[in-house]
């Protein structure tokens, strides 16, 4: 989880202002659906109270579980937002996480 408190965000002190909530997967695995549930309602809780969120889910080809997985180069192609699962063109982690910070308001084009 990546959190942008106000000390980091122009906005409103009373709120997490921006929260990127990841989720690594193997290129095979799936998300249980409690698992589903749950990283849906915080992304939801923190839209609601006026913040922006959303989360990504990264892939990533490591079965080895002795193996660190390389989370920057993880492939995102789905992620929630706005209450809806979407997909996006295939992109890193990195990638990623610089178009949250643009749409959040964080960073430049």
């Amino acid at each position: 989880i990546l959190q942008f408190s106000a000390k980091t965000h122009p906005m409103s002190a009373k709120y997490n202002e921006a929260v990127l909530i990841y989720e690594f997967k193997n290129q095979h695995g799936f998300m249980p659906t409690g698992q589903k549930i749950l990283l849906e309602s915080l992304c939801n809780a923190i839209q609601q109270s006026g913040g922006f969120s959303l989360v990504a889910v990264v892939r990533h080809s490591v079965t080895n579980p002795e193996i660190d997985v390389d989370g920057g180069s993880g492939i995102v192609s789905e992620y929630f937002y706005d209450g809806e699962w979407r997909t996006c063109h295939p992109m890193s982690a990195i990638e990623f996480t610089d178009l949250f910070m643009i749409g959040a308001g964080l960073k430049d084009r």
